[in-house]
């Protein structure tokens, strides 16, 4: 069990003959380490590095404007992106600054904060800088304050339904004869397995709880609502009676099957000017249709089949695979079989489903530089990375996170610095 430390501090006004009380500055706030401090005139600062929950550190500061006699309320100079650690500080008249070390990026950069309001209040500035080894000045965003904000988890629950002894026990049926063109498509039997009841219990898998759990601790003050696909493809969930939307984030779980209502509606919340973040791969795939009164889906095309209701055949690949492009900028890399190799491997990648890279809008964040062992491979991107559409963004992993990465520290600090970038400081308000 690891021991609780403190960042304490101790005052003479005598020329250090004599001491006074010794005061903790962290206040017993978790472990706290690596104290700084410095002077200027009757003001006294001092930083340190909380590493509360024993896993993600913070730079912390706190100002005395009376020699030392009292210290003011705590700021958490580092605002919670990434693991911020081995803090120093310095004076110079009416300007603090504060340099620490942070891993947001998966390596380990100096961050840079600088008090510009002239009077030595220590509030944080919206300025924050990195070195990195091509420009030691490279603005790399605001340091934002955490915000409130109206989450959303988006359950597979379709996905769910189309693999609980049902779409694919037909594919493995049928798959050999739409591979032989010569063969004809129209299958009848064993079409019922087409059609399946959602299961219960969906909305409450393990690796929602583990987001869930990681998120209300990340923004207490946050809501966070766990969806599942009939409640997007309603679309009531989404958006308000004037046409707004409801949440400033939505997270998709592996939305493999989804409704022509709910990939519209998905759609709209973006163009509307939301923040949609993909957790995996092999999204938008196929496309079901939702019946409300049964609580059934049943396939209409898309995973090579199409599906009337009757007859089934030989269909698309990938349903929305133009249209998915252009506003999500990926699409599924087929296939599971192969062998990938990810040459850049912050995270332990293993290869589920990956999304690869198909709109050249696409701003790349972390390339995991990715090709698959086989004599001709081609040339294709799988990487995190952002697309703007319309008012809003689309942020994709590129990877199959969930269930994978939520418990590799590594990640969840590259997690938490996509939130903080994207979702939780003032991008991602709702239009």
């Amino acid at each position: 069990m690891a021991l609780i430390s403190d960042a304490q501090y101790i005052r003479s006004t005598d020329n250090g003959a004599t001491f006074g009380n010794v005061v903790n500055l962290s206040n017993y706030s978790g472990s706290s380490v690596n104290p700084q401090i410095a002077v200027s005139q009757n003001n006294v600062y001092a930083v340190w590095t909380n590493n509360f929950q024993e896993k993600y550190g913070q730079v912390f500061l706190t100002r005395s404007t009376d020699n030392g006699a009292t210290f003011g309320d705590i700021v958490n100079l580092s605002n919670y992106s990434g693991s911020s650690v081995n803090p120093q500080i310095a004076v110079s008249q009416n300007n603090v600054y504060a340099v620490w070390t942070n891993n947001v990026t998966g390596n380990e950069d100096i961050f840079f904060k600088k008090d510009v309001s002239n009077n030595n209040n220590c509030i944080p500035s919206n300025t924050a800088n990195r070195s990195d080894d091509l420009d030691n000045s490279k603005t790399v965003g605001e340091v934002k304050s955490l915000k409130a904000k109206n989450i959303a988890i988006v359950e597979d629950t379709f996905t769910q339904a189309a693999y609980d002894k049902s779409f694919y026990m037909f594919y493995e049926i049928y798959y050999p004869y739409i591979k032989n063109t010569d063969t004809p498509s129209n299958f009848t039997k064993y079409t019922d397995l087409l059609s399946s009841r959602l299961t219960e219990n969906s909305k409450n898998s393990s690796g929602t709880r583990q987001i869930v759990n990681h998120l209300k601790w990340l923004t207490p003050k946050s809501t966070i609502d766990v969806l599942g696909d009939e409640d997007v493809h309603n679309g009531s969930s989404l958006f308000r009676a004037n046409g707004t939307n409801v949440y400033d984030v939505i997270m998709l779980d592996h939305l493999e099957y989804v409704s022509q209502q709910e990939y519209d509606n998905l759609k709209r919340f973006v163009a509307n000017g939301g923040i949609l973040m993909l957790l995996a791969g092999n999204m938008f795939y196929a496309e079901v249709e939702y019946d409300q009164n049964t609580d059934t889906i049943r396939l209409v095309n898309g995973h090579d089949f199409a599906f009337n209701g009757k007859t089934a055949g030989k269909g698309d690949r990938e349903r929305w695979e133009r249209e998915t492009s252009e506003w999500v900028g990926s699409n599924y890399k087929c296939c599971f079989s192969d062998e990938f190799i990810f040459r850049n491997d912050p995270f332990g990648i293993t290869h589920v489903e990956e999304q690869a890279i198909t709109n050249p809008k696409a701003k790349i964040l972390l390339d995991y530089n990715a090709t698959i062992n086989k004599p001709d491979p081609g040339k294709f991107v799988i990487a995190t990375y952002e697309l703007e559409y319309k008012k809003g963004k689309v942020i994709t992993l590129g990877l199959y996170t969930v269930n994978k990465l939520f418990e590799n520290e590594r990640f969840l600090r590259f997690f938490d610095s996509l939130l903080f970038q994207y979702a939780l400081g003032d991008l991602g308000k709702n239009q």
